[in-house]
C-alpha cells in the first residue's frame, strides 16, 4: 500500500505541473499545446487506471470477506456465527459499500471527463496536422472539456464530504466491535484447536522456540485469512482517501480538507490492529501452556522433568 501510494503521488505531482490550455493558447501555438496535452492525457489516463485498479481490488476483496462471514456462505467459521458478530459485520459491510458508492461515482465522472479530453486532444491533432477541424469546433470542444471538468470537481467535493465521515465511522466500528480481534481469533481457531498437528519437534524441550514458531504460524494464518484481508481493505480505503485528497489539491479545493478527521480515523485503525496482535500473542502463550501441560508433563509453563532418567 505504501509503495502504491508513493507511485500515485509521484504521478499526481506530474499531472499537477500540466493543465488543459485555454482556447486562446491553443490558437496561438496549436502544435506546442497538442504535444503538451498528449502528456497530460497520458498522465491522467495512468492516474485513472490506478484509481480503477484499486477500486476493483477493493470490491473483489469485500465480496470475498462477505462470502466467508455470511451464514449463507459455503463455510463460516464458528467464531463468527453469533448474532451480535453477524450484526457488527453487516453494519461494517454497509458502511464500506456506502463509501465505495461515493468514490465510484467520482470515478465515473472522472472517466467521462477523460473521454471528452481524449476527443479534444484528437481534434487538436487534426487541427495542427491535417487542418481537418476548424477552430470554431475546437472552441466547442474546449467548452465541453471545461463543463465536464467542472462537473468532476463538483462530484469530487461531494465525494470527499461524504467519505470523510464514512471512513471515520469505519474506524469507530472496527474499534467498538473488536472486529479485527474476532476475525483473528476465527482465523487461528482451527490451529489452536489442533495444535498437536503443527507443534514443533522441540515443543517439550524448548518453550521459547515453540512459542515463537507457533506465533509465526498463527500470524501467517491470520494474515491470509479474514484478519489480513480486512486490514488490507481498510488500508485501501485510506489509500483512496489519499487519492481524493491529491485530486482536491490539483483542483484547488484544499479548503475542503478534513485532514484531522482522517488522521484520527487512521490512528484508531492502527490501535485496533495493535490490540488484535496483542491478542494473538496471548492466544499463542495460552496454547503453548495448555499443550505442554497435556503432552510434556509440565506445570504452569515450566519444562517438565523426564523421570525415566532418574534413579
Amino acid at each position: 500500500v505504501t509503495r502504491r501510494t508513493e507511485e500515485l503521488h509521484a504521478m499526481l505531482r506530474q499531472v499537477s505541473e500540466l493543465s488543459f490550455p485555454s482556447a486562446l493558447q491553443v490558437e496561438r501555438n496549436a502544435a506546442h499545446y497538442a504535444k503538451r496535452m498528449i502528456k497530460v492525457l497520458e498522465a491522467r489516463t495512468a492516474m485513472l487506471g490506478t484509481y480503477s485498479n484499486v477500486s476493483n481490488e477493493a470490491k473483489n476483496t469485500q465480496h470475498w470477506i462477505r462470502s466467508k462471514t455470511r451464514p449463507s456462505g459455503a463455510v463460516v467459521l464458528e467464531e463468527l456465527l453469533d448474532e451480535t458478530t453477524q450484526n457488527d459485520m453487516s453494519q461494517l459491510d454497509e458502511t464500506w459499500w456506502s463509501m465505495r458508492g461515493a468514490i465510484d461515482r467520482y470515478l465515473g465522472a472522472a472517466e467521462k471527463q477523460m473521454t471528452t479530453y481524449q476527443h479534444a486532444v484528437s481534434a487538436i491533432q487534426d487541427y495542427t496536422t491535417k487542418c481537418a477541424v476548424g477552430f470554431s469546433s475546437l472552441r466547442g470542444l474546449y467548452k465541453k472539456v471545461k463543463a465536464d471538468e467542472d462537473e468532476a470537481h463538483e462530484i469530487l467535493a461531494e465525494t470527499w464530504d461524504t467519505s470523510v465521515p464514512l471512513v471515520g465511522s469505519l474506524a469507530a466500528q472496527v474499534r467498538d466491535t473488536d472486529i479485527l480481534g474476532k476475525f483473528l481469533r476465527a482465523d487461528v481457531g482451527q490451529l489452536t484447536r489442533n495444535v498437536s498437528l503443527v507443534a514443533s519437534k522441540n515443543a517439550c524441550t524448548d518453550q521459547k522456540a515453540f512459542l515463537a514458531d507457533l506465533e509465526h504460524q498463527l500470524f501467517t494464518a491470520a494474515a491470509h485469512g479474514l484478519w489480513g484481508q480486512t486490514l488490507s481493505q481498510f488500508k485501501l480505503a485510506f489509500l483512496e482517501m489519499a487519492m481524493l485528497e491529491d485530486r482536491l489539491i490539483f483542483g484547488g479545493q484544499e479548503e475542503r480538507f478534513g485532514r484531522q478527521d482522517i488522521d484520527i480515523a487512521w490512528n484508531s485503525m492502527e490501535e485496533s490492529q495493535r490490540e488484535s496482535l496483542v491478542s494473538l500473542k496471548t492466544i499463542a502463550k495460552a496454547t503453548v501452556k495448555s499443550y505442554r501441560k497435556q503432552h510434556c508433563g509440565t506445570h504452569e509453563g515450566h519444562i517438565g522433568v523426564d523421570r525415566s532418567t532418574q534413579m
